[in-house]
């Protein structure tokens, strides 16, 4: 009987311990398990309620970890590492445990809607007529939005100069857009950012062919 019990009592521990996870809302994809160095990196505990008898802890990357609210926190990183580890413990028994990878953030990059030096048709363009900034290989949001950039529109041997204030295309530039020829070319510079820290970035140039 008592060993019925036990496997009872073991069986619902599993049970509890798969319903549990952490999230991470700062990443494309909140169910991956990074972290990056340099910045907050917010997690969320799912599927159970921390009380006053649950602790948290992580070991590895030399990683800090610091209570904002409820069932939130802000992890910190310094080191790269595939070993960092979140545990949750209840009393003195540890109860879940989840690995991390943590990573340097890459360099943003300015894309056309996520396309940068490559050929596109006019349509696409014209569904997507903005400016957005990407992270190659990261999966944390960059949290950066273009504030201006130049346009110059190349066809043969001329070219039109265009100034945006703001990540979308302006009347011009939709207009230049539309009346393009195939083959023609549009090259993005003085492409200037803004991140949540509030301070200002020039990104890298980039072109589109016209197809």
């Amino acid at each position: 009987m008592k060993s019925v019990i036990l496997s009872f009592l073991l069986a619902m521990q599993v049970k509890t311990s798969a319903q549990v996870n952490i999230i991470c809302p700062n990443l494309i994809d909140r169910a991956l398990n990074y972290f990056y160095i340099g910045v907050e990196n917010p997690i969320e505990i799912a599927g159970m309620k921390m009380s006053e008898n649950n602790k948290i802890s992580i070991t590895g990357s030399a990683a800090s970890i610091m209570s904002v609210t409820g069932n939130r926190y802000i992890v910190r990183t310094a080191a790269v590492s595939d070993s960092c580890f979140i545990s949750i413990y209840e009393g003195r028994k540890e109860i879940f445990r989840k690995q991390f990878r943590t990573r340097v953030i890459t360099d943003p990059v300015a894309t056309l809607a996520g396309l940068k030096d490559t050929a596109i048709n006019k349509s696409r363009i014209l569904i997507n007529p903005f400016l957005a900034v990407v992270l190659p290989n990261c999966y944390y949001r960059p949290f950066m939005q273009v504030t201006s950039f130049t346009a110059t529109f190349i066809e043969g041997n001329d070219s039109i100069i265009t100034t945006s204030n703001g990540f979308r295309f302006n009347e011009e530039q939709i207009k230049l857009v539309k009346e393009a020829a195939l083959g023609s070319k549009i090259y993005f510079y003085n492409i200037r950012s803004i991140g949540p820290d509030s301070r200002a970035r020039k990104l890298l140039p980039f072109w589109i062919k016209i197809q």
